[in-house]
Order: structure tokens, then sequence, then C-alpha cells
């Protein structure tokens, strides 16, 4: 099952390419985007296209959910879970519950929820008795978001926009940009 952002299919939510998706990739099935979530976000599932502008400060939370129902329904047979969250991928959104919640900012509480959800997939996978028999490999993509001085993400993003990108500390680096 792949979850999440699939960004390989074309960078554009109206415009992808289908042959691209992850159900033509391998994967059984999908719930999520077929790209990023630079403006809006359209959730498939399989290839079909179930809602347009989806809320995203929900996805960590509803990717997360579709990811425990699929560990419990397929439990007694072996299984491959893919998932890729949209955050913190800029645009940020953060559900109510972790709003305000870190010291990081916006950058900060989306990481504070992925980490929570992070961790409900791990209780999940005690309790179901897997634990002990299932691989959790956990990465992400290139750090926080640099943006800049430039005018175009302070209009967007706000005076403090390189704050909401996250930091690295007592790492260095970031995304890089676009060229």
């Amino acid at each position: 099952m792949a979850l999440g952002k699939w960004d390989l299919a074309g960078h554009a939510q109206w415009g992808y390419l289908p042959k691209l998706l992850p159900t033509r990739q391998g994967f059984d099935t999908f719930f999520g985007t077929p790209t990023s979530n630079d403006h809006t976000v359209n959730l498939l599932r399989v290839e079909k296209m179930i809602e347009q502008n989806a809320d995203m400060s929900q996805l960590t939370r509803r990717y997360t959910d579709e990811a425990i129902s699929f560990i419990k329904q397929n439990k007694e047979k072996p299984f491959f879970v893919y998932l890729a969250h949209t955050m913190p991928h800029v645009r940020l959104a953060v559900s109510d519950n972790f709003k305000g919640k870190s010291a990081g900012g916006l950058y900060g509480d989306v990481v504070e929820e992925i980490d929570w959800n992070v961790g409900r997939i791990l209780e999940t996978l005690k309790a179901e008795g897997l634990d002990d028999n299932t691989y959790v490999i956990f990465t992400s993509d290139n750090g926080p978001w640099y943006f800049g001085r430039s005018n175009g993400h302070k209009n967007r993003m706000g005076d403090d926009c390189p704050n909401r990108g996250g930091v690295a500390d007592p790492l260095r680096g970031a995304k890089p940009l676009r060229r």
C-alpha cells in the first residue's frame, strides 16, 4: 500500500500522469495525493479522485488512520506500507490539536504531529503483535525549507518566512532551492 504524497506522476494536482501513479508502479492500492501540496491537495483512492481541495491540516492524521487500518486488516500475512506524509512540505498545515504546541512555530508543530502519528503506528504494531517482526524505516527529504530573502516568499508566507521552514539545529543545511 502506498499512502500520502506520491509526487512522481507529474507536478500538478489535476494534470498528473496516471501511468506513473503508485498502482501502476507495483502497489496494489493507494490513498493520497498524486503530487506535492504547493497550493492545494486532491486525494485519490487507487486511481480515482475522491476529494478535491482536501483540508491539509487533517492529512497527517488521515494518512496514519489509513496505515493503521491496513496493518490491522493485513496482520495475518506479509505486507508493505509506504507512507510519505505530505508535511512538512510547504504549504504547511497542522491540526488544531497540535497548533501552537511546540517552541518551533508552525514547522515545529507539524513535526510534533508527524512524530505523534508515527507513534500511533508503532503502538498499533505492538498491539497487533507485529513489532518484533516488522521493519520501520523513517526518512526525510533534505531537511527544512530554505525560503531565502525573496519578496515572493515573504508575500506568501509573511515576514518571518525563514522561521516557518524550520531549522536543522544542531545540524546545518536546508532543502535546496530549485534552479
